[in-house]
């Protein structure tokens, strides 16, 4: 056998690794996204009366929404922010060996899951804040 044989049947059991603990780490975003949408619902229950109470003020019901959709994005926001920040740290050391490919993959997966949060979170409050 030879070394460069070698060499290929360790990186195929490393790529292997790689695609489980990849495949795992996005059924935990999938899982926490799921979470995070039930307890917008219920915070959005329990706050009924207070939204009762900004209709009953004169507020507009878009200034309502609006003021839901920030409150419930903004620590998802913050924990997008500090994982992202924790994912360039960790890779700034090897930058040039994650690849252009890979950082633009990150990158792209980083705003297709701020948009889900945002749209999902948004419809989430269009949809249960009815007048």
């Amino acid at each position: 056998q030879t070394t460069q044989e070698r060499i290929q049947m360790f990186f195929e059991v490393t790529d292997t690794y790689l695609v489980i603990f990849l495949t795992l780490g996005a059924l935990g975003m999938l899982l926490g996204i799921f979470s995070l949408f039930v307890i917008v619902r219920k915070n959005l229950t329990a706050s009924h009366y207070a939204i009762k109470l900004y209709r009953s003020l004169g507020y507009r019901e878009q200034l309502i929404r609006t003021l839901l959709v920030r409150e419930n994005l903004l620590v998802p926001f913050y924990a997008i922010l500090t994982g992202a920040l924790g994912s360039v740290i960790s890779i700034s050391a090897n930058v040039s060996g994650a690849g252009f490919s890979t950082l633009l993959l990150a990158l792209a997966c980083l705003v297709v899951l701020s948009a889900t949060l945002y749209i999902g979170i948004h419809l989430l409050i269009k949809k249960n804040i009815k007048p």
